[in-house]
Parts: C-alpha cells; structure tokens; sequence
C-alpha cells in the first residue's frame, strides 16, 4: 500500500487557484484544486485528491512528457488542470444543456501545446 510522503499547498496567483498535492512514496501524485483564493474554505473542503484529476495528470505525464520537462513542476500540473477542467466543461455543455453564454478562457500556464477553448451550447 502506498504510503503520504508529502503534502504541499500551493496558491497559483497567474491560474487564481489554490492546488492540493499529495506525493507517495511509489512515486504518484494525488491531486486536487479549489479556484478562489479562500485559504480556509480550500482547507476545509478541497484538501483531499480528486481520483479522477490525479489519474488523467499521471496520464498526461506520460502522454505528453515535452510539456512536462518545458515547465515547472507546479506549471505542468496547473497545463493539466485547466486541460481537464476544459473537458469536463465541453461535457457539460454538450450533455447538460448549459446556457450558450457560457464561455471559458483557458490560460494552460503560457502552454502553446494547447489553444485555449470556447465553449458551445448544442441545441436540440
């Protein structure tokens, strides 16, 4: 069983965001963040890993390992975050019907890997 080596809490000024990360001793990262810059409320509700984040991040390093060594540490996880905020953004606006001014400008941490997005409500 995997076992906490470190915990580290670290506020984005440039993404607006506090970031949650958990490293084990086999070399994995949990993840997880809170948008805002409310210490306490990150505290208190988003100091905990999000599966799904941590696991699409372990992915992403493998997948796209020259984005990796082209950033800080900190700057790639932020790359990914927004990367996989993108995609649970164009779901819910493809799958749930939100509202066609619903618009997202994705900075990816001054990525040119990845162009940022714009959100489209599918009607019908």
């Amino acid at each position: 069983m995997r076992k906490i080596k470190s915990v580290e809490h670290i506020w984005c000024d440039s993404d607006d965001r506090w970031v949650y990360i958990e490293r084990y001793d086999n070399g994995g990262t949990g993840l997880n963040f809170m948008q805002g810059d409310e210490y306490e409320e990150f505290k208190k509700n988003w100091c905990k890993v999000d599966k799904g984040l941590s696991e699409f991040y372990e992915q992403m390093k493998i997948t796209i390992p020259i984005q990796k060594q082209s950033e800080s540490n900190i700057g790639f996880i932020n790359t990914v975050m927004w990367v996989y905020l993108s995609a649970i953004a164009n779901h819910e606006v493809k799958f749930c019907g939100c509202s066609a001014e619903l618009f997202a400008k994705v900075p990816y941490s001054n990525s040119s890997l990845f162009e940022p997005m714009r959100l489209k409500n599918v009607e019908g």
